[in-house]
């Protein structure tokens, strides 16, 4: 699942045996430095699927499942002629879709793989339209229904979003083109429980730097890619609004954060229509990633830590280890909450808040209880219609790309809480 917006299902089951927190090493070839784990997501049956990027052979990425205990099953290594970097991984039924940027060719372009669930790959999919257009997946997000992928459509003075089916067939490529004047920046796409699309991002109204004259937006879309609305924040000379990582809650409430150097970072909640419902201060350190699990507690990264509040932002359980990436996965069926890391790192964690203390049987953490966010009024004035923006199908190719698939087999090491 993606870091900030997938919809969770209701809890069924208990909390699996203690040996299901973990922390999972993988080899170092497993390892590119920056990050080797890049998404992790489940079944549903405590399988845990991982991707990342795979330095052993070139231009790979790496596949991998284990059980709920770190135990290996399978792995597979895609190999292409140019760079590839992965970006996201998704479970629907007994699919594994794993998400990412193909730099073979100049423009970039994005590819979308199916696996089954043995790790045979059934279909593969490449995106692009040959003028420096490409799919951004890293906050991609799946309808739990039907299996329909969305995800950041990049492209030169203009944002939008792509919207492909189970069988990763291009459904439509939606956009939004700002006039000559303004750059668009997109900051994350989400999808609520009826399919509807919420795409967020800022527009620079000049080429200066800083850039003052900044104005947030969300726009909604519904499950047919037709625009519902699309409201804006800001744009004066002294304020600057940079909306990203979207995510609805349980109850299909839209939140989207406005990091911003020149206040306090704010939390913004607003319903179906765009209408503001609450905002809070972001306490210190300023969260940058985050999502909701089924009972509307709100789990957030900070830089260096996950942490964890409920539905009224008062602070519950902070995790802190080394080398913590921003990716996150809560399984509710489960009841554990998995984080990946730098240095081929996975850690698998009580989602019940019930860890505690400062170390494990074979590694360190630190868990403290975090700052409750702070209510607060909105830091940008809303405005309507500051330039004009036309809305429309883009011309996206679907293609079907050559790669090379083998098989890995890493030594996971699993060290038990």
């Amino acid at each position: 699942m993606d870091p900030t917006s997938t919809r969770l299902a209701s809890s069924t089951v208990g909390l699996q045996p203690g040996s299901s927190y973990f922390k999972l090493t993988l080899p170092a070839d497993f390892n590119d430095s920056t990050y080797s784990i890049r998404a992790v997501d489940t079944d549903g049956s405590g399988n845990v699927y991982m991707t990342g990027r795979y330095t052993g052979v070139s231009n790979s990425v790496y596949v991998i499942k284990a059980k709920s205990d770190g135990t290996f099953v399978w792995g597979k290594r895609v190999t292409d002629s140019g760079e590839l970097e992965p970006q996201n991984i998704f479970c629907y039924g007994t699919s594994i879709i794993v998400l990412g940027i193909r730099k073979a060719t100049t423009p970039w372009q994005s590819y979308w793989w199916k696996f089954d669930a043995a790790g045979n790959l059934t279909t593969q999919k490449s995106y692009g339209d040959g003028s420096n257009n490409y799919v951004g997946w890293d906050f991609a997000d799946i309808n739990s229904s039907n299996g329909t992928v969305i995800g950041n459509s990049i492209y030169d003075s203009g944002y939008g979003y792509i919207q492909v089916d189970i069988n990763g067939t291009l459904e439509y490529a939606k956009t939004t083109t700002p006039a000559s004047t303004y750059f668009a920046y997109y900051g994350g796409c989400c999808m609520d429980s009826s399919g509807n699309v919420y795409q967020v991002g800022r527009s620079q109204r000049d080429g200066s730097w800083p850039p003052y004259d900044m104005n947030g937006w969300v726009t909604k879309w519904n499950s047919s890619g037709v625009k519902q609305w699309q409201n804006w924040w800001g744009f004066t000379s002294t304020t600057y609004s940079g909306w990203s990582s979207p995510a609805v809650d349980a109850d299909d409430n839209l939140y989207v954060l406005d990091n911003n150097p020149e206040r306090t970072s704010q939390l913004v909640k607003m319903n179906s229509s765009g209408t503001v419902t609450a905002t809070w201060n972001s306490p210190s350190p300023v969260v940058t990633r985050y999502r909701f699990d089924s009972n509307n507690n709100m789990w957030g990264y900070d830089g260096a830590s996950w942490a964890a509040w409920n539905s009224s932002k008062t602070g519950i359980l902070r995790f802190s280890e080394t080398n913590l990436h921003y990716q996150i996965n809560i399984d509710e069926t489960a009841e554990v909450v998995q984080m990946v890391g730098k240095s081929g790192r996975l850690w698998s964690v009580p989602s019940d808040f019930s860890l505690t203390g400062s170390s494990g049987t074979s590694w360190t953490y630190t868990t403290t209880t975090p700052a409750n966010w702070s209510t607060a009024t909105l830091g940008m004035p809303s405005i309507s219609n500051p330039n004009s923006h036309s809305f429309g199908n883009r011309s996206t190719t679907t293609t079907t790309t050559s790669l090379t698939v083998a098989a890995v087999t890493p030594t996971l090491t699993p060290d038990p809480i």
